[in-house]
């Protein structure tokens, strides 16, 4: 048997032997944990107790739980919020955002995006017992006993109906020494002016009225986004939460299971320092708060994000829910002196992370404008983005003329792969030429093997005196010229499987070409099996196949005649590589858009090697 067919005998017994595996033992299902007993007094800046954590085992009994706040207002009937593109549900418990839709953004293909059932939501309505986008909560180790829990208190609405900006107002201090006389909270959430705005302001205001709380320390804290519309294709990308730090190149990372790991652990580490802000990201959008640079003239002291992880409810379509991740800033803000306060402001942004995108027919810049200039990093845009930026131009401007971004794509390939060919060719002659030299001096080679084999330094000499007599280069020629093309290759890949534009973009059989082709659905109930390649089994993607297949074509096209045994086996690994990569998590699923230009830039590939080798041949 060939090891060719030895090679794929064994990749399919591989994946047999895996999904007959996780079949037959299946992954339990998670433990219902019980609830967290009530967590200690923190230290100042320590993280707040975790709700789903388990108790530790031999803890004390619960102390008893405290009683019902006889001044809590009753919460007032959920109301409509818009600022800019957002449209929001303003919730008394904890002045909290519900779910939160973007005007002009379409949750599927062909939805009307002018509508709350059509739109995107990004921020969805949180269940029970997890609170919502912009609560408000303090921390204090010298006031624990004395603060309420305000995320999950019913606040009073101050402002009337229908009135701008929204006004809350709570006491924080479960006793006062006078009604009125202790710490009081107030939160005003200020529409942004223009009507493509993607954000909207909170100015945080801490009144004190008791004079035996001055000068405690006292940290307020301020959730980013809840919970989020989860990605897409769950079995492709993971939503991130990511901190900016000032003056620190890049951004900090996590993943709602690793902050859901590290909470049970007991090992939640805050990320600290002076802090941009903290936002919660998919593929394609973000919800990013973002404190002002200083509190009543004086730079912002550091703060520092926790992370939560918040378990959704589940969802049609079969993927299983994942933790995400949930920033909460702390900043500490001290109790200010009786009769004095303190305000703190934030800018909460929940949009796409595009430099620019077409939303309503037109283009619109989003991240690109002034007042989001700082926020790029969250799309992690990488040391290509320039090139992606222009390529992604050319696209554009062949979508002007074809207005179809399949047709596009394979006319970017045209044109990219047509501007490289004097390169290519020049690699693949080359290379070719190479081969032909390494051939003649084989003999000599294998001689120089048999008489120095033992003597590695002594062979190394000799080879290297025996290709410079002969004229035969270390190595291939053109290898340069593949190191210039590289930018160009990275750049296509973080444009093509991030672009905005592409987010539902149609072309054949495809519904979205940011997504997998999703030609026709398989197994419904695929997602119980926890096999290498989560989820991914539910759906017959044909343009990965394709790719696949193209790049295996494109790859025999172009590899030469070996020079010896270990070339020869190199090039077998080479050749068969693209039937390993389906097995990788993510390669499956790739978006439709880079799965097309991939197949498409294959294809050219193997026409052009064969016109370049007939072409060598006749000279």
């Amino acid at each position: 048997m060939s090891t060719e067919k030895r090679l794929l005998l064994a990749l399919a017994l591989a994946v047999a032997v895996i999904v007959v595996v996780e079949w037959i033992f299946p992954t339990p299902p998670p433990r219902q944990r019980p609830p967290a007993e009530p967590a200690a007094p923190a230290a100042p800046g320590a993280p707040a107790g975790d709700p789903s954590a388990p108790p530790a085992a031999g803890a004390a009994p619960a102390a008893p739980a405290a009683a019902p706040d006889p001044a809590e207002p009753e919460a007032v009937e959920p109301f409509e919020f818009r600022s800019g593109r957002l449209v929001a549900t303003a919730r008394a418990r904890g002045a909290s955002l519900g779910r939160l839709w973007i005007r002009g953004v379409p949750a599927t293909p062909g939805a009307d995006a002018s509508k709350s059932d059509g739109a995107l939501a990004f921020l969805e309505e949180p269940p029970d017992g997890i609170p919502g986008a912009l609560s408000v909560s303090l921390a204090s180790f010298n006031l624990d006993h004395r603060l309420l829990d305000l995320e999950k208190r019913n606040w009073e609405r101050v402002s009337g109906p229908g009135a701008v900006p929204v006004v809350w107002r709570t006491r924080a201090l479960r006793d006062e020494p006078e009604p009125g006389k202790g710490i009081t909270v107030t939160v005003r959430w200020i529409p942004a002016a223009g009507d493509d705005d993607f954000h909207l302001r909170a100015e945080v205001t801490i009144e004190n009225g008791d004079s035996s709380c001055a000068g405690f320390p006292l940290d307020l804290r301020v959730r980013g986004a809840s919970v989020v519309h989860p990605p897409d294709d769950p079995s492709r990308e993971m939503l991130q939460g990511f901190v900016k730090v000032r003056g620190v190149a890049g951004v900090r990372s996590t993943t709602g299971p690793a902050a859901r790991e590290a909470i049970l652990e007991k090992n939640r580490e805050p990320v600290k320092g002076d802090l941009e802000w903290a936002a919660t990201a998919s593929t394609h959008f973000a919800a990013i708060l973002d404190p002002d640079d200083g509190i009543g003239g004086k730079p912002l002291p550091a703060a520092q994000v926790l992370w939560d992880a918040w378990l959704p409810a589940p969802r049609d379509g079969g993927f299983r829910p994942v933790h995400q991740p949930s920033p909460l800033l702390s900043i500490p803000v001290g109790v200010p002196p009786a009769g004095a306060s303190v305000t703190v402001g934030f800018t909460l942004f929940v949009g796409p992370t595009a430099g620019e995108a077409t939303l309503d027919g037109s283009r619109r810049p989003i991240l690109d404008r002034p007042e989001y200039s700082g926020y790029p990093p969250v799309r992690d845009p990488g040391w290509f983005d320039l090139i992606g930026r222009g390529l992604f131009l050319l696209l554009a401007a062949f979508h002007a003329v074809v207005p179809d971004w399949g047709v596009a794509i394979v006319l970017l390939t045209v044109l990219v792969r047509g501007l490289l060919f004097p390169l290519s060719r020049r690699q693949m002659r080359g290379t070719i030429e190479y081969s032909r030299k390494l051939q003649k001096i084989k003999p000599k080679l294998d001689a120089l093997k048999a008489k120095y084999g033992n003597d590695r330094q002594k062979m190394s000499q000799e080879q290297f005196r025996l290709m410079k007599e002969h004229d035969v280069p270390l190595m291939p020629g053109g290898c340069l010229l593949t190191l210039l093309q590289l930018p160009i290759w990275i750049a296509l890949y973080g444009m093509l499987q991030t672009n905005y534009d592409l987010r539902h973009a149609p072309f054949l059989w495809i519904d979205d070409l940011s997504q997998a082709d999703h030609l026709v659905r398989l197994f419904e109930r695929i997602e119980d099996i926890p096999a290498l390649v989560p989820n991914a089994m539910q759906y017959l993607n044909l343009l990965p196949l394709l790719m696949t297949a193209t790049w295996f074509l494109a790859s025999k096209a172009t590899m030469t005649p070996p020079a010896d045994e270990q070339q020869a086996q190199m090039q077998r690994m080479m050749q068969w590589m693209p039937f390993v990569m389906l097995l990788f998590p993510g390669f499956y699923t790739m978006p439709a858009g880079l799965c097309l230009y991939i197949t498409a830039s294959s294809t050219w590939g193997i026409v052009e090697s064969r016109l370049i080798r007939k072409s060598l041949d006749a000279n």
